[in-house]
């Protein structure tokens, strides 16, 4: 756990945005690797196999949240005080880039994206963690990159900075 506990809560953060909730679904991935230990395919790299786990609670997580209809946009500026930690700070700044990109997009083009260009997993990886064919992992990481790539355009023509 202690070895893939930080690779998990990197995947975690950057498909929620958000500590407390990347914490969350860290520990709900460990438990219910714990669980299912007794399915685990020794064949499978166990780090593929906890991506889809940790894949599936945040794309849960995404999914309960959208249900709810919560919206939560907090300002990081107003949640950053001097007695704030830098990596608090880092986490706060490298969150709001994130949400900014990725806000928008459907939950299975943010995994495939935050799979392949966030984390840098081969094409192969993602298809093993998703479920998904070659052909739809790769749609999908072309309309997530169009859909980035449209913001940063705009943008850019206002002048402002991501």
């Amino acid at each position: 756990m202690e070895e893939y506990q930080p690779v998990a809560y990197r995947l975690a953060f950057r498909m929620l945005c958000d500590e407390d909730d990347a914490r969350d679904a860290v520990q709900q991935t460990f438990i219910r690797i714990w669980r299912g230990i007794g399915s685990y395919d020794p064949a499978r790299a166990f780090p593929t196999w906890m991506y889809a786990i940790v894949s599936n609670v945040c794309l849960d997580q995404l999914r309960q949240r959208r249900r709810r209809s919560l919206v939560l946009f907090r300002r990081e500026e107003d949640a950053v005080s001097e007695d704030v930690p830098d990596d608090a700070v880092t986490n706060l700044q490298l969150a709001a880039t994130i949400r900014l990109l990725t806000g928008k997009l459907p939950a299975m083009q943010k995994l495939v994206f935050t799979l392949r260009d966030l984390e840098e997993l081969s094409v192969g990886e993602v298809v093993s963690i998703t479920g998904l064919s070659r052909d739809a992992v790769k749609a999908n990481l072309w309309h997530a990159r169009r859909a980035i790539r449209g913001i940063l355009l705009k943008d850019l023509q206002r002048g402002e900075r991501v």
